[in-house]
């Protein structure tokens, strides 16, 4: 189940524009009564009904303010507003405006509160006071927010917050920053979001004020729940819950208790969840909040759903529902999800007929346009909805008619009525991903879509098999690509886009710039982080504030470009997915291309030739993650017997049941998923019977019958044949790094902040890691010789190329020369980062002095800054320079992709940690065998041969580690 945390901590500003002492005793009301009877003039008479609606709004019996007194604010605020109308008192208007919106805010009715504030607004504009304007935008905001518009949220909460700031109102800047903070959430952008509350969290500090304070800390805990730290998220929940406490405020109070409960929820604790749940229930049955009522049942009904109770889950969520309506009516987002979950719980007791009723019923309550009952019908078009739960309600719609069709109709109309949905689904995954702005969101959003194109690919699947109507074969391709690599794909778009949007060069340098200030002080951050001394977490805190700003700064700038140039914005979103045929095009008739989709549950491998498109499909191999790993670590330490079971083993799932498609092709482009990421395919062995078992020489290696090149998605596969057709040798120049880090040059000293490094004491054979005390880089003597005979053939060869050897092998070198050759060749230190991979990176030639601009530490995060347009080839022989951080439904996040999108279309990169002597021998013998102009795939796999043949480097530990990202 999904269920997004609707009840969040916020603090609706009450308009209070007079420095009057407020007090709850009712002998103060009276006496403001009095006054006003006394009162002469008018404007002081509409002056003392407005205070007179504050007071009663600022009452509380521990309920939270005005409670039990909204009848009076709007009795008040309403007389006030005829007063000042009739009198022309303007600002007596303006202020009577912001009264009826905070009595319509108590009320719920959000719609009519922004009826309110936005004429009042207008008003106080009039009258140049802008502390009002802020304080009516930052309200206007949330009232956006709680009805679904996110766009017009944070266009209000954005132009409120400088003026807050400006006026120096740290109460107001922390209110405001906490509610930009929850529409991050709901995007699924929680570093940003927690970037907000941070910054709200200061700001309450130096307002003083412990309500506020609370509500960060709350929101904090919100955000690390959501990124499943349940021990940060339960501190800052019980530091929030402790200020409450100490303030008395009971609703608040069971907010927090009720948060606490989701969290153990969440931990799978069904026990103490409902503990806390009911403690919260009973709080807000004191108070007569219904909100928090309706809120409470329908976690209570969570757990009875969770513990299989469906009875009483369904008798909780109805009484939730029912309440719901009476409150806000039909039409609420609350509502969407109760009914679907209601429906799980129909569809678990076997009432598929029901469920599916239930369901038509919460996506009607996402848009009162949409109104057709009948299950059999589905909104013609996704622009209109913008609710959370209407993915999650197509989904389950699409679920309920597979279940219906295979287990009681057996109908095709089912079927079919199953596609459909999802093919809608899949559209408005497309829609959801272009609205959010950062990687991150969009990371988040590809992890849930993938179980959606995992369950559209078998229905796909089996209507094909059921109407033998081929567009069903291809959508399940379609489906599959939509499963990989999607934000990468957008990145490529955006390279495109940039330069053919005619967007002003002074523009894309303020871009530019302002995205190496980002990628510094996010790589600045990250490592002060893992510094524990005060002086780094300073140093922290100040990298953090600055980069607040910058990220500010920087989605204003993007939403500005993609505003004023709407052919950027066209280019940058064309997510199209590449066609069979235009894939069939691509391809020559000795070419295949093997497409792997690995979901939860089915393996679907997808052959594609110039001439044939064919699925297989078994249901996956629940140790198949485990067999790669085993076949990966066998290679690495040289573990035969292991080896050989894993190896046969894979081949058997992985490439036995296409070998009748492949046959007869000598290039295979293959594109991995999930934990395939990591595997070489060239070292899979179809039969491992040998006589001679020391002979490694002997076996059939897949390399043997085929070259083979990766990519990340087919789409991206076919935009580099495109977008850079394979360029000759002549002409061509290479650019060689090699550090070497000799003893007595001094330039393997550590001199760079590279806590991310593990340092372990290997001895012989060097390993390209870091391996010795931290001190200093492990010399790579054999990587001097590898670039030089590199360099030394191309320019024997007529290639005019250059090498930087030593202390000439620097980051700086590196980044002012690189884009000027066709290739680029890397011999170093490489290390990976798998919590944070815009922290992998290659270590070049260490600087000898502080005045130098560069730390010597290429960062992956620095590739995306780079234009390596005139680059075919980027050889990183390095250790584990292609392994990284593996993300469900985008791939696998690691030094390559950065390359790819800096221009470079072809990238040889390593699995993991190869012997320094051996690297060298198959780089050179690559490079030989480019300039006698073969391809690169054929290069490489010539070079891996001649390895194999010699019965000394035979095993796949010596040469299978480096393999081809490319076309």
């Amino acid at each position: 189940m999904h269920k997004r945390v609707t009840f969040y901590f916020f603090l609706f500003t009450f308009f209070s524009l007079f420095n009057l002492s407020f007090s709850k005793d009712r002998v103060k009301i009276d006496s403001l009564l009095t006054q006003v009877h006394l009162a002469k003039q008018d404007t002081e008479k509409v002056n003392l009904l407005n205070n007179l609606a504050q007071r009663f709004a600022e009452s509380s019996d521990g309920g939270g303010p005005g409670s039990y007194y909204i009848d009076s604010i709007m009795y008040y605020a309403t007389k006030a507003n005829e007063l000042a109308t009739k009198s022309n008192f303007k600002r007596g208007e303006a202020i009577s405006l912001f009264k009826l919106a905070t009595a319509c805010y108590y009320k719920e009715l959000f719609k009519e509160a922004i009826d309110y504030i936005l004429p009042a607004i207008r008003k106080f504009k009039d009258l140049n006071d802008q502390d009002n304007v802020a304080l009516g935008l930052n309200n206007l905001g949330y009232l956006y927010g709680q009805l679904g518009n996110q766009e017009k949220a944070l266009d209000s909460y954005f132009k409120a917050l400088p003026v807050f700031e400006k006026l120096q109102e740290n109460f107001e800047t922390a209110h405001c920053l906490n509610n930009i903070g929850l529409i991050y959430i709901d995007q699924k952008n929680y570093e940003k979001a927690k970037d907000f509350f941070d910054e709200a969290l200061k700001y309450s500090e130096l307002s003083g004020d412990k309500r506020t304070k609370a509500m960060s800390l709350n929101n904090l805990g919100i955000v690390y729940k959501k990124q499943e730290d349940y021990e940060k998220a339960l501190d800052n929940y019980l530091k929030s819950l402790e200020l409450y406490e100490t303030m008395g405020n009971k609703k608040e109070q069971a907010v927090a208790i009720g948060n606490i409960g989701k969290l153990y929820f969440s931990k799978g604790d069904t026990t103490k969840a409902m503990e806390y749940y009911e403690k919260a229930l009973n709080i807000f049955q004191e108070i007569n909040s219904q909100s928090g009522i309706s809120l409470n049942w329908g976690r209570i009904a969570e757990v009875f759903e969770r513990e299989s109770k469906y009875d009483d889950a369904l008798t909780y969520y109805n009484k939730a529902l029912l309440l719901n309506e009476k409150m806000f009516g039909f039409y609420y987002e609350l509502n969407t999800s109760y009914l679907i979950e209601m429906a799980n719980s129909y569809s678990k007791k076997h009432a598929l007929l029901k469920a599916l009723q239930l369901n038509q019923q919460a996506i009607i309550s996402v848009d009162s346009t949409f109104r057709d009952t009948s299950v059999y019908s589905i909104p013609g078009s996704i622009n209109k909805f913008s609710s959370n739960y209407f993915p999650e309600a197509l989904l389950q719609k699409g679920k309920l008619f597979h279940d219906y069709y295979s287990n009681y109709t057996h109908n095709p109309r089912d079927l079919k009525m199953s596609f459909d949905t999802y093919l809608l689904t899949s559209a408005l995954i497309d829609k959801i991903r272009t609205n959010y702005k950062t990687e991150s969101a969009k990371l988040e959003e590809g992890k849930t879509a993938k179980a959606t194109y995992e369950d559209a690919i078998a229905v796909s699947n089996e209507l094909y098999a059921v109407t033998k109507d081929k567009r069903y074969q291809f959508y399940t391709l379609e489906f599959a690509e939509k499963s990989k690599s999607m934000v990468m794909l957008e990145l490529a778009n955006e390279t495109k886009a940039r330069r053919f949007a005619g967007i002003p060069d002074s523009l894309l340098a303020k871009q530019h710039d302002m995205k190496l200030d980002l990628t510094f002080y996010e790589t600045q951050l990250e490592k002060s982080k893992s510094k524990k001394e005060k002086k780094d977490s300073i140093r922290a805190r100040d990298y953090e504030d600055r980069l607040f700003v910058l990220k500010e700064k920087n989605e204003e700038l993007m939403t500005s470009i993609e505003k004023e140039y709407p052919r950027y914005y066209d280019l940058k979103y064309q997510t199209k997915i590449a066609s069979i045929k235009d894939i069939q095009k691509s391809l020559d008739n000795k070419t295949a291309m093997l497409e792997y989709f690995v979901g939860d549950s089915n393996l679907y491998i997808y052959t594609i030739t110039s001439t044939d498109f064919a699925i297989y499909s078994c249901k996956k191999d629940s140790l198949l993650k485990s067999k790669v790993n085993d076949y990966c670590g066998a290679i690495k330490k040289a573990e035969t017997e292991k080896y050989l079971v894993s190896s046969k083993e894979l081949y058997r799932e992985l490439m036995q049941p296409v070998e009748a498609g492949i046959s007869g092709k000598e290039k295979l482009i293959i594109i991995p998923d999930d934990i395939l990421y990591y595997m070489p395919f060239e070292a899979l062995v179809k039969n491992t019977a040998v006589q001679d078992k020391t002979d490694f020489s002997k076996l059939n290696y897949l390399v043997k019958e085929h070259s083979v090149v990766y990519h990340y998605s087919a789409t991206l596969y076919l935009k580099s044949v495109v977008n850079k057709p394979n360029a000759p040798v002549a002409g061509n120049n290479l650019i060689g790094f090699a550090p070497v880090f000799k003893n007595e040059t001094g330039n393997g000293l550590i001199t760079a902040k590279i806590e991310a490094l593990d340092t372990r004491n290997n001895q012989e054979p060097i390993l390209r890691s870091i391996t010795l005390d931290g001190k200093k880089f492990n010399e790579l003597p054999y990587s001097e010789e590898e670039v030089r005979s590199i360099v030394n053939g191309f320019n024997t060869s007529n290639h005019p190329s250059v090498a930087y050897i030593e202390s000439s092998a620097t980051e700086e070198n590196f980044k002012q020369n690189a884009p000027n050759y066709t290739y680029i060749h890397v011999a170093t230190h490489g290390f990976v980062n798998e919590e944070n991979p815009d922290l992998s990176g290659l270590i070049f030639s260490q600087p000898k002095d502080s005045t130098s601009k560069e730390d010597g530490i290429l960062y992956a995060g620095e590739l995306y800054n780079l234009d390596l347009k005139n680059t075919d080839l980027v050889v990183l022989s390095s250790c584990e320079s292609g392994i990284g951080k593996l993300v469900k439904g985008e791939g696998l996040l690691a030094l390559p992709r950065g390359f790819l999108y800096a221009g470079t279309p072809n990238i040889i990169y390593s699995l993991w940690k190869i012997d320094d002597k051996h690297t060298s021998e198959l780089m050179q013998g690559f490079y030989k065998n480019m300039l006698s102009n073969k391809s690169y795939e054929n290069s490489l796999r010539a070079a891996k041969l001649a390895m194999i043949i010699n019965p000394q480097t035979a095993f796949p530990k010596n040469w299978s580690g480096f393999v081809l990202v490319g076309k």
